[in-house]
């Protein structure tokens, strides 16, 4: 072999090498900690943080990238894909959404319920209520009493209409329109009407409301001021207050509300106490509720 002939072969084999030694798109090589666009879940119950890099490439196959390398999974193993936002991303830790952001422990905040979504609640075990998105700016739900020891109940149904929706802001206006099996004819009917504003995210936020009253055909006076909040603390834990104030010609008073809520991505549990700032006691009346989105 001629001197020429052994530099060619040479170039050729270190061309060979170094191209052999190239990350390709998608190798663990190349993406030691991708940029967190998607969460990945499969049907076997794993879950995934990265980047969708591409679906149906090859065949029915979904190409995934992670902190640890890129993954390849046929499409019928994949449970879900969803769109992670960097707000929802901490320390490297997802935070699901939070389930029940459209109320407080009662009062309902200025964020409405998706089109198409779904919640049941149970309060003290017999207030039972489902509810619904109808569309992205009305739901409705109701609750009923359910005692074994009676035939009378009482039951109310809280229609709710989203008048304004950004990022950080979200105004609604409502009913809750309410019938009292207990009482007479006259006493029956029960049930308020309000308008409730909302401020930051769904992992902090304010809320306000305004309602006036009613009993029968009486509607009342003076309207009833609403104050609460949420402050989610961890991955699944988050303080919730709720305060109300009520101005009659006779006095004023203010019912308080403070507590916790915890919750994964479909269920929550509320576990708060009520007190009357004019006779507090220690800690509160307890306020027991859950609630499981569907």
């Amino acid at each position: 072999m001629h001197a020429r002939d052994r530099f060619v072969l040479l170039l050729l084999i270190l061309a060979s090498t170094r191209v052999s030694g190239q990350a390709i798109p998608g190798d663990s090589a190349r993406v030691a900690s991708p940029t967190i666009t998607h969460r990945l879940r499969t049907i076997y119950g794993s879950m995934y943080l990265g980047r969708l890099v591409d679906v149906g490439v090859p065949i029915d196959s979904v190409r995934f990238e992670t902190e640890g390398g890129a993954i390849m999974l046929p499409k019928a193993a994949v449970r879900d894909i969803i769109a992670v936002a960097p707000r929802e991303i901490h320390d490297g830790e997802y935070w699901f959404p939070n389930p029940n952001s459209t109320r407080l422990f009662f009062a309902p905040t200025g964020r409405m319920l998706p089109r198409r979504t779904s919640y049941y609640s149970n309060t003290y075990l017999w207030i039972n209520g489902v509810y619904t998105g109808v569309t992205d700016n009305f739901s409705i739900g109701g609750s009923m009493t359910l005692l074994p020891w009676t035939g009378a109940q009482v039951g109310y149904v809280t229609p709710k209409l989203g008048v304004y929706s950004s990022e950080n802001l979200n105004v609604g206006v409502g009913g809750l329109l309410g019938y009292n099996g207990f009482g007479t004819n006259r006493e029956r009917s029960f049930g308020i009407l309000y308008s409730v504003a909302t401020i930051g995210s769904a992992d902090l936020s304010a809320t306000g409301g305004i309602g006036w009253g009613y009993q029968g055909s009486g509607l009342s006076k003076q309207p009833a001021i609403m104050v609460g909040g949420a402050a989610r603390i961890s991955r699944g834990v988050a303080l919730v207050t709720e305060n109300y104030y009520v101005r009659t010609i006779a006095s004023n008073s203010a019912l308080l509300g403070y507590g916790f809520r915890f919750f994964g991505e479909k269920l929550s549990v509320d576990l708060a106490f009520f007190n009357a700032a004019s006779a507090p006691v220690f800690p509160g009346i307890p306020f027991v509720s859950f609630s499981k989105n569907f």
